[in-house]
């Protein structure tokens, strides 16, 4: 069985960005944030690892 690690909540990955506040939904506004799963028509998720590599990738570029 195939086990995936889930963020269930939006603050979750955005607060980890590290970014203030105001600029936290600009990742995904621009598609850099990694999409996140729809699991019902209110619940939103994002892949753990996605955002894990997401993050390090921006610290490796800075």
């Amino acid at each position: 069985m195939l086990s995936i690690d889930l963020f269930g909540n939006s603050w979750v990955p955005l607060t980890l960005s590290g970014l203030p506040r105001i600029r936290r939904f600009d990742p995904m506004r621009d598609g850099t944030f990694p999409k996140q799963i729809q699991l019902g028509s209110r619940t939103v998720v994002w892949n753990e690892q996605e955002v894990t590599k997401w993050m390090e990738d921006r610290m490796a570029s800075r």
